[in-house]
């Protein structure tokens, strides 16, 4: 499988660490169907060195083939757990990488003879790319110091290491999204009066229309929505409020919560799950994690607290 694949795999197992969702990403079936995937190429792998299996069969060729599966759907997988993104038609393009290879291979196998090891090489150079690529695009999930310092800033901050760490994040948005690739954003020193122009456009589009209950809703939306492109409003988000995205948009979330919660009586009685997705969270346990971070304490005992409350009242 080669030895970018196997740090591709450290890279997904600190990815779940850092996530708030791991024990949900643990028991999810596209989880057991990634572990089954990379169990099979390790398992080859393991039979190809100890001389079981020949090298340059078809059994050592379809562990390129597994592994072009793996490392797109793991990302994807990670990806739509860390912004709680469903998975659409626009996601299909992961897959092309395992087409071409299996188009390649088939193609190879029609004209000459399918042991050579003319395929070998070109198939390696093919997937370490690949796994280079998607790693990089890993590499902006998670919430390493080094490049993540930007949405953490206090003014202790060195402003080099500012500086820095906004380039980074931006050359990752990019790699992470092809299409930006095309647009040139100015360098992110935003002034007054374009902070004052962003901040209410932002701010009017999720008081007045509240994408956020969309589950999922994420930040290519509201940059297309408030006519912003998303890495400089991710920039401007990071700066300005002081926080990610995800987080960003779960207070909005947690406010019309507390909102809800004081208007309507019938709040107070419905499930934890009901109240998440009524509220645009992915699921309970998001919707628990994020409340935790933003007020300290878990919906749960804030219901309660709010139950006792009307009855001492009363």
């Amino acid at each position: 499988m080669g030895m970018v694949v196997y740090i591709y795999c450290v890279m997904l197992i600190v990815a779940m660490v850092f996530s708030e969702n791991s024990k949900a990403m643990v028991r999810s079936f596209t989880f057991k169907l990634l572990a089954l995937l990379l169990l099979y190429t390790t398992l080859i792998d393991l039979l190809i060195v100890s001389n079981v299996i020949a090298e340059f069969s078809f059994l050592h060729f379809s562990t390129g083939l597994s592994s072009s599966l793996f490392v797109p759907l793991s990302y994807q997988f990670i990806q739509n757990y860390y912004t709680e993104k469903p998975n659409t038609h626009k996601d299909l393009p992961h897959l092309i990488p395992f087409l071409v290879l299996f188009s390649a291979y088939i193609g190879y196998t029609l004209l000459r003879n399918p042991s050579s090891t003319a395929l070998y090489l070109p198939c390696r150079v093919y997937l370490y790319t690949m796994t280079a690529l998607y790693s990089l695009m890993l590499l902006k999930l998670l919430p390493f110091p080094f490049y993540r310092t930007i949405e953490m800033k206090t003014v202790n901050n060195p402003p080099q290491e500012v500086e820095f760490n906004s380039r980074l994040n931006n050359w990752l948005n990019d790699l992470a999204q092809p299409s930006s690739l095309f647009y040139r954003h100015p360098h992110n020193n935003f002034t007054s009066a374009q902070v004052e122009k962003m901040k209410e456009r932002i701010e009017r589009e999720m008081e007045v229309n509240q994408p956020y209950l969309q589950p999922g809703f994420s930040i290519s939306q509201l940059a297309k929505q408030t006519d912003i492109h998303p890495n400089q409003l991710s920039a401007f988000i990071n700066q300005q409020y002081q926080m990610r995205y995800t987080d960003f948009v779960n207070q909005y979330r947690i406010q019309y919560f507390k909102k809800k919660l004081m208007e309507e009586e019938s709040w107070k009685y419905l499930t934890l799950q009901a109240i998440a997705k009524a509220a645009g969270f992915g699921n309970r346990n998001t919707f628990t994690k994020a409340f935790k971070k933003h007020d300290g304490t878990t919906p749960t005992e804030f219901l309660k607290k709010v139950k006792l409350n009307k009855t001492e009242a009363a």
